[in-house]
Order: structure tokens, then C-alpha cells, then sequence
């Protein structure tokens, strides 16, 4: 029988060479742990805050610092795709503001197109007023007071008619020709009243609208940072009423509405962007605490 050479003996001994499945296995592996460390490493820094000296290797940094990283990636990504449906929505209303529509089947339609015109207003946007707020009923008193077909409060009706003989507080039906019940006096008031508000607020006319709805102040008192709605249910269903009640009335003459870049304006998910800034906050302090007591770093948890 015979022996097996050197060469032979030496080929059994060396282990077999690593292939490419295990190398992906084990860089698997270690994407997974330090997902996991990454995962944890919030409830690590919090428990080694209670540690008078720094108890955390680099390994929980690293991981911590990742998260931190991802979270705070995720919430600029939700701020900034809102800020893009934000600004299409806005072009599309801008667009609409600069042209002129016709009305087909609306009531009115021909005062409308009268007084929209005297006061550079789209005559599709003062429909679109005028279905919201009265249904086209011009003997229409709101439980607030507001009347007639653009539902103008007495108040208001006094500010933009101070000649008339209509003090605006009457119940229907009309007292005369210029009263706050007459529709065309009425849609002339409104139509003034909605250029004031488009003039006071640059030309905004989602702030335009919900100052129509909520009053000039309650606009004026919503941060500039965000879309000028005041966080009142009523007036948030109002403007978006009368944004989809407008684009629809143009389509009818342009053949499509854009109503869905105007689809709930306004809101965003502001968790991810809120996490990450907890993330932040935590780091902070941890690192204010760790700086002040002790210098270790290398010490196992």
C-alpha cells in the first residue's frame, strides 16, 4: 500500500476556501446585528445616562449616530415632499386665478360674470363661493347672522355698503333693490369683499379664502412657516370645498380639473422629522452629562 506524499497530506490539512455564499452570509449577518444595535442603541443611551462615567464603546455610537442619521433622513424627506405638493397645488391655483372662465348652467351666471369682471375676479371662483356658502339660496341665513347668496354678515354688509339703506340685520325676503338680500347687491358686496381679502393677503388665495370663512385675524394669527388655514374643522373642509368646487367648474369649459393636486392641503406627517429631533435632544444630552463626568470611552457596556 502506499503512503500519501507531502504534497498530498498538506492539500488535506488546509481548509477547504471560503466561498462567495458564505462571505454574503456573514456580511448578512453583520448588517442584521447592526440593524439591530441600531434598534437598541436608543434605550442604551438612555440607561448609561444613569452611569456616572461613560460606559459605551464605539460600536453603540456608531449605531446610535446611524439611526439618528436615517430618522432624521426619513422626516426632511416627508417635509419635503409636502412642500412639493404644496407648491403644485398653489401653481395649479395660481394658474386658475390668472385665466377666465365661462359659466354653463349656473345660476346668476350673468351678474356673477358681471361683478367677478369689475373686481378682477374669476367668475368660476365666485360660483364656487356662492355654492358653498348659500347653495345659490339668496334668502339664506346661517346660524352665525351671515346672509344672502355670498352670505355677508351685517357687519360687513354696513363696512362695504355705508350708503344704503339696508342695515343687513333683517330677515328675508328683500326690503328694496340695494339689500343684503337682493342678489345681484349681494354678489357685488361679496365680490368685493373676497378682491379685499386677495389684496390684503398678496394675492394667496387659500389664505383668501379661509379669511372669507374665519376672519381676516384668525389668518393673520397661523404661523407664516405653515399653509394660513386656521386649525378650525369648519374652515379647513371650506377652502377645500371651494378649491374642488372651482377646478370643477373649469373643467367644464377646459376638459379636465386638477383636483387632485389640491387634495387635502395643508397636512403632513411630521412624526419621522419629530423623531429624529427626540434622537437629536437625547445625543445631546448625553454627550453634555458624558463630557462633564469622565473621559473612558472604551470601557464595555
Amino acid at each position: 500500500m502506499s503512503m500519501p506524499t507531502v504534497e498530498a497530506r498538506d492539500a488535506e490539512a488546509r481548509p477547504a476556501p471560503a466561498s462567495a455564499w458564505d462571505g454574503a452570509v456573514r456580511v448578512a449577518r453583520g448588517v442584521f446585528a447592526f440593524c439591530g444595535d441600531a434598534l437598541v442603541s436608543p434605550a442604551v443611551i438612555l440607561a448609561d445616562l444613569w452611569y456616572r462615567e461613560r460606559t459605551l464603546n464605539r460600536r453603540w455610537l456608531a449605531a446610535y449616530l446611524t439611526l439618528v442619521a436615517v430618522v432624521s433622513t426619513i422626516g426632511w424627506a416627508y417635509v419635503f415632499a409636502y412642500r412639493v405638493q404644496v407648491d403644485s397645488a398653489w401653481s395649479v391655483v395660481r394658474s386658475y386665478g390668472d385665466a377666465r372662465g365661462e359659466l354653463g348652467g349656473v345660476p346668476y351666471a350673468d351678474t356673477i360674470r358681471l361683478y367677478a369682471v369689475e373686481h378682477d375676479l374669476d367668475p368660476a371662483l365666485v360660483a364656487a363661493i356662492i355654492k358653498v356658502e348659500s347653495s345659490f339660496r339668496a334668502e339664506a341665513v346661517s346660524r352665525a347672522g351671515a346672509r344672502g347668496l355670498m352670505q355677508i354678515r351685517p357687519a360687513t354688509w354696513r363696512e362695504l355698503r355705508p350708503d344704503s339703506p339696508c342695515l343687513g340685520g333683517h330677515q328675508p325676503p328683500a326690503c328694496g333693490d340695494d339689500c343684503i338680500f337682493t342678489p345681484a347687491t349681494n354678489i357685488r358686496a361679496g365680490c368685493l369683499y373676497l378682491r379685499r381679502m386677495l389684496n390684503d393677503f398678496g394675492g394667496n388665495f387659500i389664505a383668501a379664502f379661509a379669511a372669507y370663512n374665519a376672519g381676516a385675524s384668525a389668518v393673520r394669527a397661523v404661523s407664516p412657516a405653515e399653509l394660513p388655514i386656521p386649525p378650525f374643522p369648519e374652515t379647513e373642509n371650506y377652502v377645500r370645498q371651494v378649491l374642488s368646487i372651482w377646478t370643477d367648474l373649469r373643467a367644464r369649459t377646459e376638459g379636465s380639473s386638477p383636483s387632485w393636486a389640491l387634495d387635502q392641503p395643508g397636512q403632513v406627517n411630521f412624526v419621522p422629522a419629530a423623531i429624529g429631533g427626540a434622537l437629536w435632544l437625547l445625543l445631546i444630552v448625553w454627550l453634555a452629562l458624558k463630557g462633564a463626568r469622565g473621559r473612558g470611552w472604551e470601557t464595555q457596556i
